[in-house]
């Protein structure tokens, strides 16, 4: 489809749609191409699971066709690459049927089948998504790749709705989990990304066989190292849509761009600490002067975001989530806006068992963590009370420039070897206060192995 667009030789559109109208038909491809290899396969030693998948088709969202589906199914990555295909078709043709598909699919996912960091493949079995709420947090791949595959969805469905909760998604993927993929240090990496880690009990249990503690250097199947690398290099993909009603920012990376808008440069740049500040500004440098709309994202997030247009309250309609203003753009206009990172609480839904009684933090798009090296070991043990006060303080070391957050909680005493394994009527300990302290879950696993877990018990 890209090819496409570039050339617009109908017959890459035409094979395009081939490929994803042809998905799920009978006679399945597959078996053909099974029976034609003498029943042979490429998954030796991989026990029944994966073949099993391959074999009912939903593995490779080929178990029906697309028209009929209504779930996320199947290996993560490849649903949403083939998602992000099926929507640039979609917008490219006006097929309504495909974008009713990608609608559909997409509202599965995201609102039953997605972590709240943008992960999404709850099973390290085939990499695949489970069923609706299935989320837990200490076996989670939410594989690296899965959620730059979000991104590329999420994008793809932006282009053709117009609406900023695809942004948000986009966003929360790439702050949280696809940063995450990567250590600070730019050398180390994360496949799977899990939400809770106790890496004493990692070597002893199979369930936790691909689960990592720490980032590694290198993996025998390479592909989330580079993939992290190329959306690093095309973020400008994600920070900027530029449609024909308008050009929209989607979020408040620091960067410059240009634009051609009638045959004029739309010129602009992005100033600011985001995410870790609340102000950004974007100021114009086009020499001539530019006629267009501009729609700025008001994150799901804030609360009370406040725009200015030169000093003065922004004039404009609030479409989907966007905010459009419409003017002649001129060399010196100054754009400003105050996004309040409010500390926010988390509560999932309560069909997702796995944070039943637990709460996660929220400031920004960013979504965070305790971490052993602050809070100690057995973070099973920690809970945050409802009225607890957070503060927020500056990171040091590796965390540097980082806002960390600061809450009052409570443990309960672990050093009980010599007790019960259970007791009868009574707890066999009692809380005792301890200052929690939150960093951003992208940022952990960078001050050696130790515990970390988002959802926590809310006392």
């Amino acid at each position: 489809m890209r090819l496409y667009e570039v050339t617009r030789e109908p017959r890459y559109q035409a094979l395009a749609s081939f490929f994803v109208e042809e998905r799920g038909q009978q006679p399945y491809y597959y078996d053909i191409e099974f029976e034609k290899r003498g029943g042979t396969r490429h998954w030796i030693g991989w026990g029944e699971a994966w073949p099993g998948m391959i074999k009912d088709k939903s593995y490779t969202h080929a178990h029906k066709p697309l028209s009929e589906q209504n779930e996320a199914v199947g290996h993560a990555v490849r649903s949403v690459y083939l998602m992000t295909g099926l929507a640039h078709i979609a917008r490219m043709t006006q097929d309504e049927e495909k974008r009713q598909t990608c609608l559909r699919i997409w509202n599965n996912m995201v609102q039953r089948r997605m972590y709240i960091t943008g992960g999404i493949g709850s099973q390290g079995i085939g990499e695949a998504f489970t069923s609706d709420y299935d989320l837990p947090n200490d076996t989670a791949y939410g594989e690296s790749c899965a959620s730059i595959g979000l991104m590329m969805f999420a994008r793809r469905m932006l282009e053709m709705e117009g609406d900023a909760h695809y942004a948000d998604v986009m966003e929360r993927a790439f702050y949280n989990t696809v940063l995450g993929g990567m250590a600070l240090d730019g050398k180390h990496f994360f496949y799977v990304n899990p939400l809770e880690t106790h890496p004493k009990s990692i070597p002893h249990n199979h369930i936790y066989d691909h689960i990592k503690p720490v980032r590694q250097r290198w993996f025998g199947c390479a592909c989330c190292p580079p993939n992290i690398a190329r959306t690093l290099v095309a973020i400008g993909h994600y920070l900027f849509t530029p449609r024909q009603d308008a050009l929209f920012i989607n979020f408040y990376a620091g960067s410059e761009a240009q634009f051609t808008v009638n045959d004029r440069t739309l010129a602009l740049k992005i100033e600011g600490n985001y995410p870790w500040d609340e102000q950004v500004t974007i100021r114009f440098s086009q020499p001539q002067t530019v006629e267009h709309t501009l729609a700025l994202r008001l994150p799901e997030w804030c609360e009370a975001p406040q725009v200015q247009v030169n000093g003065e309250a922004a004039q404009g309609e609030t479409i989907k989530g966007y905010l459009h203003l419409h003017r002649q753009w001129q060399e010196g206009d100054v754009i400003t806006l105050h996004l309040p990172m409010t500390i926010r609480r988390v509560y999932a839904n309560p069909l997702v068992r796995h944070a039943a009684g637990k709460v996660a933090i929220q400031r920004g798009p960013l979504v965070y963590c305790l971490e052993e090296a602050d809070n100690g070991t057995e973070l099973h043990n920690l809970s945050l009370p409802k009225t607890s006060v957070f503060r927020e303080i500056q990171g040091v070391g590796v965390l540097k420039g980082k806002v960390l957050l600061q809450a009052e909680g409570l443990r309960v005493p672990t050093a009980l070897e010599e007790k019960p394994l259970y007791s009868f009527d009574n707890r066999q300990t009692a809380a005792e206060k301890q200052t929690l302290t939150f960093i951003p879950w992208f940022s952990w696993a960078n001050r050696g192995e130790g515990e970390m877990r988002i959802w926590v018990d809310e006392a």
